[in-house]
C-alpha cells in the first residue's frame, strides 16, 4: 500500500514542479540587474521565480475567498513568509541533490521539454517557436529554464527516494477503523438548576469582587483605535434628490412585466401514448384505484420529469384554457398537445398580481433617488481627492463638502454606522499614525476618508461599569458548580446500583451510537463521552457549554470488521497514515538540510519584488 502511494506522489510532485516552474509566464518579469533574492548553498533565488510563485500565491487566495485581495493583506495573512519558505524549500532539495550527485541527462530533459503543453503548437507537437515565445514572456532564457528543469527533475528524484517507501503498521489501522466504527448504547440525563436542593445564593460585594479579579479578562476593552472620518452615503443624499416624473414613467415601464404578473400555476404534465390511454388513466384515478405518483412511476418516470414548474397561460399552448378553467388543485385532462394526450395535475395556484404606477411609485422614487444619489458621489470624487492632495484636513472637508465628519473608538467588535462597511473595517485595521486620509469607497457607493488619532491599549474595565456582567457571571460559575456536585452525587448512586428514575433524572436511552455520527437531539458531548467509557455499566459526569450531563455506558457493540464499509475505512486510514509519514519524513529531512546549507536573502530584493505588488 505504502508503495503505490509513494508512486503517486513522485508523479504528482514531478508534474507539479514543471507547473509551478511555468506559473504566471508572461504576468510578472522583474527587469533590472538584480537576478536573485539569494542563494541556497551554491543555487541561486530567482528574483522572477519568487515573483512568479507569489503571485500564483495571490491568485489562489483570490479564487479561494471569491473577492479581490491586495498585497498589504496578503501579507498580513502572511502569504509572503509562506511563499518564501516553500521556494526556499525546493531550492534546498535542488542543492541537496546536486551535492548527492542526482541529476539527469539531455535525453530526459527533452522528454520532459516535449511533454510540457503550454510549449505545443496547434498540432499537438513541442513547437520551438511557442518555446522560446513562452520563455521571453517569462523573462528567462533557454539556459536558465532547462537548467532549472534539470534541477526540478533532479530534486524530484530525490523525494521519489524518501517518500512512499515506509510500511505502516496494518493493525493501527485495523484498531482505528474498529474503534470508529463500534457502536454504543448509553443512558443519559440532564442536570439542570431545578434539581439543585438550594437555590443559588446572593453574592456578596466581596464574592463579586474576587471574581471581577479573577476573570479580569472577560471585562477588558481590547486595543481601541481612535479614528475620525468623513463619510458620504447615497442614504445622506437620497431627500435632496429630485427625480422627475418623466423618469418614474418610464421606470414604470420598463419593469411593468414585474409590477403585473398574469395568473400562474403550478403544474406537472403526464403524457400517454394515446388518448385513450390517457382516458383509462383519469378513469382509475376518478375510481381512486390508483394515485397520479403511481401512474407516473408506471410509465418509468419520477415527479421530477414531468414537473413543469410555474406557467402561464401562454406556455401551455393549446392546453392553457382546460388547466386555466379549473379553479381548484387536481388532475384535469385527457388533453391533446404536441406531444399526445396528457393528464395535467395543478398543485399551486399563484393568483395574479397587479401594482399601478401610483403604488409603485414610493419604490420607484427610492430607487431612482439612490442611483443619481450615488452618481452625485461618483462625480463629487474627483474633486475630494484634490481637496485632500492639497493639505486640507477632514475637518475642512466637511465644512466645505457635503459629507460628515464623525468619530469612532473602533476594534473588531465594533459594528455600528460606518463601523458595519466591510472596507472600512479593513482600513481601520491597518491604518498608521503617519497615514494621510484618502478617499475609499462604501458598498453601497459612498465614500469615506479616515485619520488614524491615536491607539488605546487594552485597559479593564471600572468594577462599577460592569457591576451587572461580574453578577451576571458570578452567579452562572456558582450555579455550575453546585450543578457539578449535584451530578457526582448522582454518578456516586449509578456506580453503586441506583436508576435514573430512583434519582429523579429524565432518563435517555441511545442506542447505536457512533464516532462517525449521532442522532438529532442527542448533545455532541453526551456521543463523545459515550466513547471514552470502557466498561458497560460505567458512568461520568460530562461539564461543557451545552450542559452538565451524567452519562452511563449500557452496551458496546463491536465493529464488522468484514464488511465491506469497515474494510474501505482500513484501506482510507492506510492510505492517510503512510501519506502523514510520507510528510514528516520529508519535513525532518528537509530540516536537516537546511541546517546544513548555507541559506543567504536578500531582503532589499524582496522588497523590491513587493514594491511591483502594491
Amino acid at each position: 500500500m505504502a508503495k503505490k502511494v509513494g508512486s503517486k506522489v513522485f508523479v504528482w510532485i514531478l508534474l507539479g514542479m514543471i507547473i509551478v516552474g511555468l506559473i504566471g509566464f508572461g504576468s510578472t518579469n522583474l527587469g533590472g540587474t538584480v537576478r536573485s533574492i539569494g542563494s541556497v548553498g551554491d543555487k541561486d533565488l530567482s528574483i522572477n521565480g519568487y515573483a512568479r510563485a507569489l503571485q500564483s500565491e495571490l491568485r489562489a487566495l483570490e479564487a479561494q475567498t471569491g473577492q479581490r485581495i491586495s498585497f498589504s493583506q496578503a501579507q498580513l495573512f502572511g502569504v509572503d513568509q509562506q511563499v518564501l519558505s516553500r521556494f526556499v524549500t525546493s531550492r534546498l532539495l535542488d542543492a541537496e541533490a546536486a551535492r548527492l550527485g542526482i541529476s539527469v541527462g539531455d535525453e530526459t530533459l527533452r522528454e520532459q521539454l516535449l511533454q510540457v503543453s503550454s510549449f505545443q503548437g496547434i498540432d499537438g507537437q513541442f513547437d520551438r517557436n511557442t518555446y522560446q515565445l513562452a520563455l521571453e514572456n517569462a523573462g528567462v532564457n533557454e539556459r536558465e529554464y532547462e537548467a532549472q528543469l534539470r534541477d526540478e527533475i533532479s530534486s524530484s528524484l530525490l523525494q521519489s527516494a524518501l517518500l512512499g517507501n515506509l510500511n505502516t503498521n496494518p493493525v493501527y489501522a485495523e484498531s482505528f477503523a474498529g474503534y470508529l466504527t463500534e457502536t454504543r448504547s448509553v443512558t443519559w440525563a440532564a442536570v439542570e438548576a431545578s434539581l439543585l436542593d438550594t437555590p443559588v445564593p446572593a453574592p456578596s460585594e466581596a464574592d463579586l469582587k474576587a471574581f471581577y479579579e479573577d476573570n479580569i479578562a472577560s471585562f477588558t476593552l481590547p486595543e481601541t483605535r481612535q479614528i475620525t472620518y468623513t463619510w458620504i452615503t447615497p442614504d445622506m443624499l437620497i431627500d435632496t434628490v429630485e427625480v422627475d416624473e418623466q423618469s418614474l414613467q418610464d421606470a414604470y415601464a420598463r419593469r411593468e412585466a414585474e409590477f403585473n404578473t398574469p395568473e400562474r400555476r403550478l403544474v406537472e404534465r403526464l403524457i400517454f401514448g394515446s388518448e385513450a390511454e390517457a382516458q383509462a388513466a383519469a378513469d382509475r384515478l376518478a375510481a381512486e384505484t390508483a394515485t397520479f405518483e403511481e401512474l407516473v412511476t408506471e410509465r418509468g418516470l419520477e415527479l421530477v420529469d414531468i414537473d413543469l414548474g410555474d406557467v402561464s397561460i401562454g406556455q401551455l399552448g393549446s392546453a392553457g384554457e382546460t388547466v386555466f378553467a379549473n379553479y381548484g388543485l387536481g388532475v384535469v385532462g385527457p388533453v391533446n398537445v404536441d406531444l399526445g394526450a396528457a393528464l395535467f395535475r395543478i398543485n399551486g395556484i399563484l393568483a395574479a398580481q397587479s401594482t399601478t404606477y401610483e403604488e409603485a411609485l414610493p419604490l420607484l422614487r427610492d430607487e431612482l433617488a439612490s442611483d443619481r444619489a450615488r452618481r452625485v458621489i461618483d462625480a463629487q470624487v474627483s474633486d475630494l481627492e484634490d481637496l485632500l492632495a492639497a493639505g486640507a484636513t477632514l475637518e475642512e472637508l466637511a465644512a466645505d463638502t457635503e459629507m460628515e465628519l464623525a468619530q469612532i473608538g473602533w476594534h473588531s467588535g465594533v459594528f455600528n454606522d460606518i463601523a458595519g462597511y466591510a472596507s472600512f473595517r479593513n482600513e481601520a485595521n491597518i491604518v498608521s499614525l503617519e497615514d494621510f486620509p484618502e478617499i475609499a469607497n462604501l458598498d453601497d457607493g459612498g465614500v469615506f476618508a479616515m485619520r488614524l488619532d491615536g491607539i488605546d491599549a487594552a485597559r479593564p474595565e471600572d468594577f462599577d461599569a460592569v457591576r451587572d456582567q461580574v453578577e451576571q457571571g458570578w452567579t452562572q460559575q456558582t450555579e455550575n458548580e453546585m450543578l457539578v456536585i449535584k451530578a457526582d452525587a448522582f454518578k456516586a448512586s449509578l456506580d453503586a446500583g441506583g436508576s435514573f428514575e430512583s434519582l429523579g433524572l429524565t432518563a435517555n436511552v441511545e442506542t447505536g451510537l457512533s464516532l462517525r455520527g449521532r442522532p438529532a437531539g442527542v448533545p455532541a458531548d453526551v456521543s463523545l463521552v459515550a466513547f471514552e467509557l470502557r466498561d458497560n455499566s460505567e458512568s461520568k459526569v460530562s461539564n461543557t457549554a451545552e450542559g452538565i450531563f451524567v452519562v452511563r455506558l449500557d452496551e458496546i457493540v463491536a465493529a464488522d470488521m468484514a464488511s465491506e464499509d469497515t474494510q474501505a475505512l482500513i484501506d482510507a486510514i492506510e492510505q492517510q497514515t503512510a501519506s502523514a509519514v510520507d510528510q514528516d519524513v520529508f519535513a525532518a529531512f528537509a530540516e536537516a538540510v537546511r541546517l546544513r546549507t548555507d541559506i543567504e536573502v536578500n531582503q532589499q530584493a524582496i522588497n523590491a519584488v513587493h514594491a511591483n505588488f502594491q
